[in-house]
């Protein structure tokens, strides 16, 4: 499986290299040029844009330090809907805005793309010892050891 994995930087690195780590193949994208350089360097391919990144994923993961970077992201020119095929899975582990993930959400579903809002917590400390949320059981074991289930308010927004 190729990962598209945008927003490379302290908490997105470890990720990233644990991904690779476990056999996966990833492109990445950051704006931090320094940061790109850093998950190229771990053996992930370099996109110029989300959408470059996207284009080449089989599923998408984004990681990202504010609700506007993921509207960019995602949204904006040369985000990931431009570069994204339809049926896709994007998992955003941002810890952002609730309403954000929602309008990325509803605008992704209308071309046909799947989103699941999985803010990971614990902050760039917690990172290194695994401990993060992470909704796809399918991939927790090759990502960390602590999930989170969130209340069900809350987990409607996880739903993908």
């Amino acid at each position: 499986m190729h990962i598209a994995f945008i927003g490379v930087g302290n908490m997105g690195r470890p990720m990233l290299a644990n991904l690779l780590k476990q056999g996966f193949s990833a492109t990445a994208y950051d704006i931090v040029p320094a940061a790109l350089d850093g998950a190229v360097a771990l053996g992930a391919a370099r996109a110029s844009s989300p959408a470059e990144a996207a284009a080449t994923g089989d599923m998408v993961i984004t990681i990202l330090p504010s609700s506007g970077n993921v509207e960019a992201a995602y949204l904006g020119p040369g985000g990931i809907l431009e570069g994204v095929a339809r049926g896709r899975l994007c998992i955003d582990m941002s810890t952002v805005d609730p309403s954000t993930s929602q309008r990325v959400a509803a605008r992704l579903a209308e071309q046909g793309i799947r989103f699941i809002d999985a803010p990971v917590s614990g902050g760039v400390g917690a990172r290194g010892d695994g401990r993060q949320y992470h909704p796809c059981r399918r991939y927790r074991r090759r990502r960390g050891r602590q999930i989170v289930q969130q209340p069900d308010r809350r987990r409607r927004l996880c739903r993908g």
